[in-house]
C-alpha cells in the first residue's frame, strides 16, 4: 500500500482547507503539502460533497488516504458539526469514496501533532531550555477559543491527548489578578482560561481593566486591542496585553507541571504569531517559571512559538503517519 499521496484538511465552523502531502522528507520528516485550497464551508451542504469538490480539482489524482482536522470533540463513527448542518460516518466516507484510510481527529490533537514535524523555521523559542528526548511535550493556544493539548511518546509513536483544558478555571498569581478575578465574577459565573485567553478575551481583558480604572471603554474588536497595544497607542490595551502575556505564562507553566512536560511547550494559536515581538518582551517567561518550589523544575524547560500557518495540515499528516502506516496502525 503506497502512503503518498494523501489529503489531509482543516475544517472548523466556517473555512475549510485542503491540501495534498505527495511525501515525507528522511533526513528532516518535513512532510511536502502542495495544492492547498480553501472553501466556504456554508456553500456546501454536507462534508461529502465538499471532499467530492477537492478530490475533482486534482486532476484525475486519486488519493486512498485522508485525515481531516474537525474543530470539536471527535469520540466514534459519526460526526456532527457544531456549526454546521453536516453529518457523516467515518465508515460511510470511506466507502463512499473507496479510500484505504479515512482518519478524523480533534483539530488541537492535530495542532499537537504537527510539532515533532516542525522545522526550525516553523518556531521562535520564548523560553529558553533543553528538551528532553521523548519526553512529553505540552500545547497551549489562544485563538478563537483555548485549545489545550499533551502529546506523549508510548515507545513507537507520539500520540496526542487533547482536552477541554481552556475551561479549567483562571487562578489568580497576585494582587491585581485576585483584583480582576472579583471583577469577572461580577458578569460571568464560572471565570475559566478561556474567559481571558482568546479573542474575546482580550476585549473582556480590556473592558475589565477599564471598569476597575472608572474609564470608559472604546468599542475595540479583539485585534484593535493587539494592534494598539502591541504598538504602544493605546495605554490601557497595553496593560490588557501585558496582563493577557503573563496569565497566558502563568497558565502553560501549570499545563507544563501537570503534563510534566520536560519535551517543552509550544504555543499556538493565531493570535500569537501577530504579537510574537511583544510576547518575547513580556513577562510570560518570569510568569511561567515562577512556580514556588517547582521553579528549578522549570528553569530547564524550554518554550516555543509556532509560527507555521497549517500546523493542522502537518499534524493530519502525522496522525495517517502514525496510525495508518506506523505500528498504531497495524
Amino acid at each position: 500500500m503506497s502512503r503518498f499521496p494523501q489529503i489531509v484538511a482543516d475544517i472548523g465552523g466556517t473555512n475549510a482547507r485542503f491540501a495534498l502531502v505527495t511525501e515525507e522528507k528522511a533526513d528532516s520528516g518535513e512532510f511536502v503539502i502542495v495544492d492547498q485550497k480553501n472553501y466556504d464551508c456554508a456553500t456546501f451542504e454536507t462534508f461529502e460533497s465538499l471532499l467530492q469538490t477537492y478530490f475533482d480539482s486534482l486532476d484525475g489524482i486519486r488519493p486512498r488516504h485522508v485525515c481531516v482536522a474537525l474543530a470539536g470533540p471527535v469520540d466514534g463513527d459519526q460526526f456532527k458539526m457544531t456549526n454546521l448542518n453536516w453529518r457523516f460516518s467515518r465508515s460511510g466516507v470511506k466507502a463512499d469514496f473507496d479510500l484505504e484510510n479515512f482518519e478524523v481527529i480533534n483539530d488541537f490533537a492535530a495542532q499537537a501533532c504537527s510539532v515533532t514535524h516542525l522545522q526550525p523555521g516553523d518556531l521562535i523559542q520564548v523560553k529558553s531550555g533543553e528538551a528532553r528526548t521523548h519526553a512529553a511535550k505540552a500545547i497551549i493556544g489562544p485563538g478563537t477559543g483555548l485549545g489545550v493539548a499533551s502529546l506523549t511518546y508510548n515507545g513507537s509513536i507520539w500520540q496526542p491527548q487533547a482536552g477541554e483544558g481552556g475551561h479549567a478555571n483562571f487562578a489568580p498569581c497576585n494582587l491585581q489578578e485576585m483584583s480582576l478575578l472579583q471583577a469577572l465574577m461580577q458578569d460571568f459565573e464560572h471565570v475559566s482560561l478561556e474567559t481571558l485567553l482568546c479573542g474575546r478575551g482580550l476585549v473582556t481583558l480590556y473592558r475589565t481593566l477599564c471598569s476597575m480604572q472608572n474609564k470608559v471603554p472604546e468599542n475595540y474588536e479583539p485585534a484593535q486591542v493587539s494592534e494598539l497595544g502591541s504598538s504602544n497607542q493605546d495605554e490601557l490595551c497595553r496593560e490588557s496585553l501585558a496582563l493577557f502575556c503573563r496569565i497566558l505564562g502563568s497558565a502553560a507553566g501549570n499545563l507544563a507541571l501537570t503534563c510534566g512536560a520536560k519535551g517543552g511547550v509550544y504555543l499556538a494559536g493565531g493570535i500569537l504569531p501577530r504579537i510574537k515581538d511583544f510576547l518575547l518582551d513580556s513577562g510570560f517567561s518570569l510568569s511561567f517559571q515562577s512556580k514556588g518550589l517547582m521553579s528549578s523544575y522549570m528553569e530547564s524547560i524550554p518554550v516555543y512559538l509556532m509560527v507555521n500557518d497549517s500546523p493542522a495540515l502537518i499534524g493530519a499528516a502525522a496522525w495517517l503517519e502514525d496510525h495508518a502506516f506506523g505500528p498504531a496502525g497495524h
